[in-house]
């Protein structure tokens, strides 16, 4: 490159621009924004280059920007901090004893027992399956041993909230696929 002159790629560096801080410079005040009577004090307004300004005081002031700053925070006693403690742990011992599988089963069987017989007749009468499952389990509903009736019946394991279903011959209970 010839004489003083720098590469292109040098003078635009991508993402080497420096950036302006904000307020960082800043002094933070100490002062307090309530006074004894839990009423609201001036504060300072901040500037860009850090000095600040005092708002005048007045005994009526409904404009929003006037820099007057009201806190209403709740306390929290050590006593409410001991009861939120001892809930949370009589809460995590509960959940703890039984596993989550077993809490969702016992949900959904208990939502169910409370639904009327008048409920369960305008239940949806379908179920959501696979098709070739589906295909799968019609074809073998006849016993293939026997040729008799088959029933599908519920498995000894849950998965989750997950249930195995079986097909089982009525006259010889033989059970497809074993």
């Amino acid at each position: 490159m010839p004489g003083n002159a720098k590469k292109y790629r040098t003078v635009h560096a991508f993402g080497r621009r420096k950036r302006k801080g904000r307020g960082r410079k800043s002094t933070k005040s100490s002062e307090p924004l309530v006074d004894s009577d839990e009423r609201c004090v001036d504060a300072p307004r901040p500037f860009s280059d850090g000095a600040t300004e005092r708002v005048a005081s007045d005994d009526v002031d409904g404009e929003a920007n006037s820099g007057r700053l009201r806190i209403d925070a709740k306390v929290v006693t050590n006593a409410e901090v001991e009861e939120n403690h001892a809930r949370e742990k009589a809460t995590l011992d509960r959940l703890s004893s039984t596993p989550a599988t077993a809490r969702k089963i016992d949900f959904f069987t208990a939502s169910c027992s409370e639904a009327t017989a008048q409920d369960s007749d305008h239940a949806a009468p379908y179920l959501l399956m696979h098709l070739d499952i589906l295909n799968a389990i019609m074809g073998a509903l006849c016993c293939k041993a026997c040729h008799g009736p088959a029933s599908i019946v519920r498995g000894d394991r849950d998965y989750g909230l997950a249930v195995k279903v079986l097909v089982q011959c009525e006259r010889c209970g033989k059970i497809a696929n074993e």
